[in-house]
């Protein structure tokens, strides 16, 4: 009769005729829903994606989740490049538990994966291939009912595969496969208010790998960042960032080279070693997809390259990230944002042994565009320090510094529905 509350309606039937006795028959349904207990619906939506070595990729989007939300949930994103002419995509499966007493709110054990091609070499005609595979455990902790403050642990671990170039005897080989492994522990915590919100997050995270002379190696490394808004105006905020992040063990803490798992003050593509973000060109060395930039780390807005190791260190970071809405938009149509970075690495390499203070302190600002609470934003630099601009200069035209951010996580729909409070 439905006269009562009830989450888990899809457990009220037994069908003793069927092989299947508590399966419901199943519905195809195009788009988002809630759940009808008498069918097992599979939600469907086509979707296109795109990146410069797979190119267009037509995609199905299929996946179970629905309000409320079930214990067992499952998302599958198939792709198919058209450039690359192979398979890439997504998916996450995972089981939600929700524990008796007044610790954990839920627990969900799952693990998702992804892969795509990350670079293309021309002069072998070859296009390489990663896959991402990430088994996690993840708390959210009791919080009180009238309460606005939400606590996660999570103990996630990357089992990341890499297809390289291989060479014989000085000729062209083929591809190979190279996997690692990196273990991380977090816990976050976020207040969720309509004035003056804030979230921060500390995370401890491992790795063994073997260097470029075979050697092996492994560090252990903290970070913690901090992200909140100061509402001083209806729908106006100041936005501060802060970031410190440091290496407690590093077998390479002084090598003569930037090595895996190093901190960046700007974090694009070729150093995301996690593939962690969804890039356009992650292995681009020139055109407009080098032009990407995520907001992790010490959170720059500047395009520097795979070529130079500025901003980055085997040892420690410290930054912080502003940006402000202003009081009245100077364009009705046209929201621009000042914004301001400012960060300190520790070059720990013997060839950083003379440099001095102002060599490893790095700032910029300029005026931002932004998009679904900057999600999606371009990055327009009007003021930097020397050694930013010293860079700059070799890159020529003005264009080719400005960056954009395209932070998919964020725009996530089950992140967003996650959020939501009943």
């Amino acid at each position: 009769q439905r006269l009562t509350f009830d989450l888990y309606r899809q457990n009220n039937h037994f069908h003793p005729q069927r092989l299947l006795k508590k399966i419901e028959p199943l519905r195809l349904q195009f788009g988002a829903g809630i759940e009808d207990d008498t069918r097992t619906t599979l939600y469907w939506a086509p979707l296109l994606s795109w990146n410069n070595y797979d190119k267009l990729m037509p995609g199905l989007l299929l996946y179970n989740t629905a309000i409320p939300e079930k214990r067992l949930e499952w998302t599958l994103v198939p792709f198919f490049g058209l450039g690359s002419g192979g398979l890439a995509g997504i998916g996450d499966a995972h089981y939600n538990f929700y524990p008796e007493g007044n610790f954990a709110q839920r627990v969900t054990l799952g693990t998702n994966f992804r892969s795509f091609h990350y670079n293309f070499n021309q002069r072998f005609d070859t296009r390489l291939r990663y896959t991402r595979l990430q088994p996690y455990l993840r708390i959210d902790l009791e919080k009180p009912a009238t309460g606005n403050r939400y606590r996660t642990v999570q103990l996630r671990t990357l089992f990341l595969n890499q297809e390289q170039l291989s060479f014989a005897d000085g000729e062209f080989a083929g591809t190979e496969w190279q996997g690692n492994a990196i273990q991380e522990l977090s816990f976050s915590a976020e207040q969720r208010t309509a004035i003056n919100p804030y979230n921060w997050r500390v995370a401890l995270e491992h790795q063994a790998y073997d260097n470029p002379f075979g050697q092996a190696q492994r560090y252990l490394k903290a970070s913690w960042e901090w992200n909140g808004n100061y509402t001083y105006r209806h729908k106006r905020n100041l936005s501060l960032r802060l970031f410190a992040g440091a290496f407690l063990y590093h077998s390479e803490r002084d090598a003569g080279y930037i090595a895996p798992g190093a901190f960046n003050l700007i974090s694009q593509g070729f150093n995301d070693y996690r593939f962690d973000d969804f890039y356009l060109g992650r292995s681009d060395t020139d055109g407009p997809w080098l032009q990407q930039v995520s907001i992790r780390d010490g959170g720059f807005k500047n395009v520097i390259g795979r070529g130079f190791s500025l901003g980055r260190s085997n040892n420690f970071i410290i930054a912080a990230n502003l940006k402000a809405d202003l009081p009245k938009d100077l364009v009705s149509w046209l929201p621009l944002k000042p914004y301001f970075d400012i960060g300190y690495f520790d070059n720990a390499m013997p060839t950083g042994a003379e440099d001095a203070f102002k060599d490893q302190m790095l700032w910029s600002g300029g005026l931002m565009l932004g998009a679904f609470n900057d999600a999606i934003a371009i990055y327009f630099p009007l003021a930097n320090s020397k050694n930013i601009q010293d860079r700059y200069a070799e890159r020529g035209d003005y264009w080719k510094r400005v960056a954009f951010s395209l932070d998919l996580r964020r725009l996530n729909p089950w992140r967003m529905v996650d959020r939501l409070e009943f």
